[in-house]
């Protein structure tokens, strides 16, 4: 909503005031409600319903208390600038009920109104808290200051699509949401935009692709294994598509598509990762990192 209502980067390519901004959340929130009502009357009782809204999450520098406590209140704050792309904008209404203490400091008599019944139906019960998780927050920190910078810096490892790499935030993110919305997590989208292309042997490599996956699924074993529970994990995408602003250029896809005669090529990381499906995650290794002495 912020990227394409509210910035204007994604379509439709809107930049609307608050009060309008006002009344799109409204609508959205009221729509996920009736969605939720629908889906329960009309496809049965053993149907698992979820929200999946998209925000950053704030990579903790080190594991320590402060350190945390601090990426925590950053990931769910309210900020003057950014609140409409913020994961507490969203997500309180849905499973507490209202908005945070500081959108309500914030906007006050600008939020939106809802009657008792709306928000009921707004915060009905939920199975599972679903994130799109590609990159660590870019939340603006001033440089220095509690070492978030850190992964945003000048050559730091990057996607095709100028995405910072940055597996920790799997687990720092299933963890985050876990504690403040009580719920099992479902990771709905997460993948790697590369520069593929057919090599000459006729296949399509992609190790950055691979190694890049492979982090992340042993960042969310992590999770898993201190009793965060997780439903499942869904790479995106299963073939190259249409990404938004980045049309057909950004590839995410683990099979290939020649656009020009729509043949369909399986890339080295499909072939891998049908390897870990079979195997339930089985092949998966956690290395020691080798120290570099100067």
């Amino acid at each position: 909503m912020g990227g394409g209502l509210s910035a204007g980067f994604h379509a439709p390519f809107e930049q609307n005031d608050l009060p309008e901004m006002m009344n799109i959340t409204r609508n959205v929130l009221l729509a996920h409600g009736k969605a939720v009502s629908v889906i329960r009357k009309n496809c049965g009782s053993d149907t698992k319903i979820g929200y999946a809204p998209t925000a950053e999450v704030v990579l903790p520098a080190k594991e320590d208390k402060e350190v945390i406590d601090e990426a925590r209140r950053l990931s769910f704050g309210t900020d003057s600038r950014m609140f409409l792309f913020e994961n507490a904008w969203w997500s309180d209404p849905i499973f507490t009920g209202a908005f945070s203490e500081e959108a309500n400091e914030l906007l006050g008599d600008q939020l939106p109104k809802f009657t008792e019944e709306e928000w009921n139906s707004i915060s009905q019960p939920l199975d599972f808290y679903g994130y799109n998780i590609y990159q660590a927050g870019v939340n603006p920190i001033p440089a220095n200051q509690w070492g978030y910078d850190r992964y945003s810096s000048q050559g730091s490892p990057r996607t095709a699509m100028d995405w910072n790499i940055t597996p920790e935030i799997m687990y720092w993110s299933c963890k985050f949401f876990y504690e403040r919305y009580k719920k099992p997590l479902l990771i709905t989208e997460n993948g790697m935009a590369c520069y593929d292309f057919e090599s000459l042997d006729g296949k399509v490599h992609d190790p950055a692709r691979i190694d890049f996956m492979h982090r992340y699924l042993l960042s969310l074993e992590r999770a898993i294994t201190e009793g965060i529970p997780v439903l499942g994990y869904c790479y995106w995408s299963v073939m190259d598509n249409y990404e938004w602003t980045g049309g057909y250029d950004k590839r995410f896809g683990l099979i290939y598509i020649d656009y020009k005669n729509q043949r369909r090529i399986m890339k080295d990381s499909a072939l891998w990762y049908r390897t870990v499906i079979a195997t339930k995650g089985k092949v998966l290794e956690r290395k020691e990192e080798k120290v570099h002495e100067d």
